[in-house]
């Protein structure tokens, strides 16, 4: 375990998320092949292959705010263009809207209507509570 010597920090891989701050264990011990670390008076156990030295965390931090950062001026390129499609679906819903309104109906009558953009909506990552009713 002469990767994770006793008092070294150590930080769980599976915690690291571009944009976070990550929280360093303490080694604290080793028994049977795991290693001991200790975070606010939390003792776990953890496979080495679990852990990363928290020198190696900077650098994967950095590498991961990198890459987001990146994403996000990708994004910027063509957020616009996104914006002009969503105006366009807002546009068609409202026009959608006004015929069924035209004929005494809502789109809580139109469920097997509004299926198709209910599910292209959550296929998008759109969640609300009220599209599960």
């Amino acid at each position: 375990m002469n990767q994770f010597p006793i008092e070294s920090k150590v930080v769980e891989k599976r915690t690291l998320r571009a944009g976070y701050t990550y929280h360093a264990h303490t080694v604290i011990a080793h028994a049977n092949g795991k290693v001991i670390a200790e975070l606010w008076d939390n003792v776990e156990k953890f496979s080495p292959d679990e852990l990363m030295t928290e020198e190696e965390a900077v650098v994967e931090q950095a590498r991961l705010d990198a890459e987001k950062s990146h994403l996000e001026r990708e994004f910027e390129k063509v957020r616009d263009v996104i914006q002009g499609k969503m105006d366009a679906a807002t546009a068609l819903v409202k026009e959608a809207s006004a015929l069924a309104k035209d004929c005494q109906k809502d789109f809580s009558s139109l469920r097997a209507e509004c299926r198709p953009l209910f599910r292209a909506l959550n296929d998008a990552g759109w969640r609300a509570s009220s599209m599960s009713c």
